[in-house]
């Protein structure tokens, strides 16, 4: 069935903004429906098709942006030559690779976020809230092994497998569960974040590369691009009531310059210090 199509008037006359939350990095909009919408002409939850959304790369960003929790370091999980085609495999390993990597560290809380490389292949890119290991650390070792384990299961001299007529079939090439494990014991592959906002930053470059969301052809069941632990939640707001009017003038405030939107985005970014803001805030009211 078609997508609800409004115009720019129409989306503000049938859901006027009536109040907004104020975070430390960005505002969300907050908009009455007066419309009953068809819930058949609303993608569910969930439902990915060709790309991964605005709408849901905003919330990822918003999510680790906003979140008390700090991240310590970034580990990157590639896969060899031999690689699935199925998202519901490459998810299989990597809730296999979580379950084992809070056996070391229970108290783990992490984000995750799904890539693509230019070959095809799909790779993690995860925030932990431990420091990553030195390369002489039995530990770097340790976690090197359990991805090799998962992703390249067939210690074989040539791994490059390949499902072909219901078997699977022996490629040229080399590239070992021993070649994982030594790529992920390199430095680079985990390595510390140094900056205070170094893993938001980071997330806001992956929200910047378009190119590497796009599903390859052949690749199935994609499911979602990102996740988060139990532990990673959006930090306190400030919620006030409010017209259209004065939610554009917040975000004039906030350096922001909206002018060329007829329709405000729900989530609007900002590098405001909102304690400077206080006194602009308090001349609105207040929602209980």
């Amino acid at each position: 069935m078609a997508s609800l199509k409004l115009t720019a008037e129409e989306i503000n006359h049938l859901f006027p903004i009536v109040g907004l939350s104020v975070y430390s990095r960005h505002l969300e909009l907050h908009r009455f429906s007066s419309l009953k919408l068809n819930r058949n002409l609303v993608k569910k939850k969930g439902q990915i098709n060709k790309r991964l959304s605005k709408r849901s790369l905003n919330r990822f960003a918003c999510l680790v942006g906003e979140n008390q929790q700090k991240f310590l370091s970034l580990l990157t999980l590639s896969y060899g030559q031999n690689y699935p085609l199925d998202g519901k495999e490459v998810k299989k390993h990597l809730n296999l690779f979580l379950t084992r990597l809070r056996g070391l560290y229970p108290n783990l809380e992490y984000f995750w976020f799904l890539e693509f490389q230019r070959r095809g292949a799909p790779h993690f890119h995860l925030g932990l809230s431990v420091p990553a290991p030195q390369k002489t650390d039995g530990i770097r070792s340790r976690v090197s092994m359990m991805w090799a384990s998962v992703a390249e299961k067939y210690d074989l001299p040539y791994s490059c497998l390949k499902p072909r007529q219901g078997r699977l079939q022996k490629g040229e090439g080399g590239y070992t569960q021993e070649a994982v494990f030594r790529q992920h014991r390199r430095l680079r592959v985990w390595e510390d974040i140094h900056h205070r906002d170094g893993a938001w930053r980071y997330v806001i470059t992956y929200v910047s590369k378009p190119y590497q969301k796009e599903i390859p052809e052949n690749y199935r069941n994609v499911g979602r691009f990102w996740g988060v632990s139990s532990g990673v939640t959006l930090g306190d707001s400030m919620r006030f009531s409010c017209c259209e009017s004065d939610a554009r003038s917040f975000i004039s405030a906030l350096g922001r310059g909206m002018e060329n939107f007829d329709v405000l985005p729900k989530i609007v970014f900002h590098s405001h210090d909102i304690t400077e803001m206080r006194q602009k805030f308090d001349t609105y009211k207040p929602e209980v």
